[in-house]
């Protein structure tokens, strides 16, 4: 039996950066969503030179291998965060599993995860009406599978299927009844207010020119924000 671990601690998350009245949406295409730091963790996460190191959080992982083609495993992320004067403590907390499996030219994965935040009913409170109010939960999950089609040398042809569902807004304290987490109306560039949460399916391909080189090609579903679905080209590189 194979099985690796790592521990640490880090610095937390800063709420201080959440913005719960942004004038415009902040994401309107598949691209933004990777790219805009729009996802709660993603929007409060600091850099190292500039991180509010007041409270520490930990984190933990393990992992198993040893079957061989099989690689499957936990983590989980936790602490306090940084916060406005005059609020209450959050508990920042994310965990995932993840699973991977490897034989002949198949590949399968999948990764599920889920993040929490203690005791959002006072930031939302004191909001009351923001176009982008806080979660106390979001989550994500995603399964794919992957098949060699073609392979010579180094050169090899993969194509792929993912499904996939995010959410992040799943739940949330201190919203008045009747109010929507997401604002009704149109956003100021005159279209409907995005979704936090979407179904998205992908299929495409990878073609590898070297272990660490590959061209990547997909298209992308979106079953809720139906305009963000679009035709993504990539270059990836690993070293």
């Amino acid at each position: 039996m194979r099985l690796t671990w790592d521990t640490g601690v880090t610095t937390g998350i800063n709420l201080k950066q959440w913005n719960f009245t942004p004038g415009a949406p902040f994401y309107r295409t598949s691209l933004d969503l990777q790219a805009a730091d729009i996802a709660p963790m993603q929007a409060t996460h600091q850099e190292l030179e500039f991180a509010d190191a007041q409270h520490l959080a930990q984190y933990a992982a393990l992992n198993y291998s040893g079957v061989p083609g099989l690689l499957a495993g936990a983590a989980v992320f936790s602490g306090k965060a940084a916060v406005p004067a005059g609020f209450p403590d959050v508990r920042a907390t994310l965990w995932e599993v993840h699973g991977r499996w490897s034989a002949g030219g198949a590949d399968l994965s999948a990764v599920y995860a889920h993040g929490s935040l203690s005791g959002t009913a006072p930031f939302n409170l004191a909001n009351l009406g923001a176009s982008n109010p806080l979660p106390s939960e979001f989550l994500g999950y995603f399964l794919q599978g992957a098949y060699t089609v073609w392979e010579q040398g180094s050169y090899r042809l993969s194509p792929f299927i993912r499904w996939e569902h995010y959410d992040m807004g799943a739940s949330y304290e201190g919203i008045p009844p009747g109010f929507t987490s997401v604002p009704a109306g149109l956003a100021p560039d005159g279209r409907p207010w995005p979704q936090p949460r979407d179904r998205v399916w992908s299929l495409g391909a990878n073609f590898y020119l070297t272990p660490h080189v590959v061209l990547k090609a997909d298209y992308q579903h979106f079953d809720i924000n139906s305009d963000f679905s679009s035709i993504d080209l990539g270059l990836g590189l690993s070293f």
